[in-house]
């Protein structure tokens, strides 16, 4: 027969004020290394998409895919805007991770 365990609903206000900052810093500074490494692996895509086909996805999206477009910029052209999403997301993120963290400074 197994026991249960009750868990209190919110089980970080039982911490000290001074843990949840300590925890919050922590938890922050961790999720934001990989936040950081999605935005630059992001970046790096956005960057080669560009460099390939000499404009953003902004200006692509203004004028049009080109008539002769072949299948691999068609390919190309939706990996551009997941890459652009994850950016976005990253980016949000980032900010996010970023405002929680002068909260728990107390800033």
């Amino acid at each position: 027969m197994s026991k249960q365990v009750r868990v209190p609903e919110n089980l970080f206000q039982i911490l000290p004020p001074e843990e949840q900052k300590a925890v919050l810093r922590l938890g922050v500074a961790f999720r934001q290394v990989g936040w950081e490494e999605k935005l630059r692996r992001a970046e790096a895509h956005i960057h080669e998409m560009e460099a390939r086909y000499g404009c953003t996805l902004a200006e692509l999206e203004e004028h049009g895919l080109p008539s002769d477009a072949d299948p691999v910029f068609h390919e190309d052209y939706v990996e551009w805007h997941y890459w652009e999403r994850a950016r976005m997301e990253a980016r949000q993120m980032l900010t996010l991770l970023q405002e929680i963290a002068q909260v728990s400074q107390g800033e």
